[in-house]
């Protein structure tokens, strides 16, 4: 599959969700307005509470609904649009290394399309007497200037 192909496809899933989320919000805070109109109007909503087993009353539903509709539900609707959010970023980004994997490679080099000749790098560890102060006991200070000496 091309890569505009691929991020097509991911761009439509992405959007399907987000009108899903959208309509989830819409209609949940349309629906928790509507407990909450009816609440205030004293008249029961038969919502037990399944702990206690007790009807919640109407002003506890009344105060409930409002905290649902604008608190938690806009919370709840940030997390999906964030992960939504992350779904797209990681698709688009494993879309383009699958299409481009010598972008992966650090001694790829784009211009020639060649492989670079890889550098070694060797690092030079002093021998072991030199960490010993005459006695064969370590000596730190003198391990600490070699090192940031190198």
């Amino acid at each position: 599959m091309s890569l505009q192909v691929e991020i097509e496809a991911l761009s439509s899933q992405i959007t399907e969700r987000l009108d899903a989320s959208r309509e989830f919000y819409v209609h949940t805070r349309q629906a928790w307005r509507l407990v909450e109109k009816v609440a205030r109007k004293g008249r029961p909503v038969g919502i037990v509470d399944l702990t206690t087993r007790q009807s919640l009353s109407a002003d506890d539903l009344g105060r409930r609904a409002q905290r649902y509709a604008t608190v938690r539900l806009a919370e709840s609707v940030f997390r999906d649009l964030s992960g939504l959010m992350e779904d797209w970023f990681i698709g688009v980004v494993r879309a383009w290394l699958t299409a481009h994997p010598e972008d992966l490679d650090l001694n790829f080099d784009p211009v020639t399309g060649q492989h670079r000749a890889r550098r070694t790098r060797r690092s030079r560890s002093p021998s072991p007497r030199s960490f010993t102060c005459g006695t064969q006991t370590p000596c730190w200070a003198d391990l600490s200037r070699r090192l940031l000496a190198d």
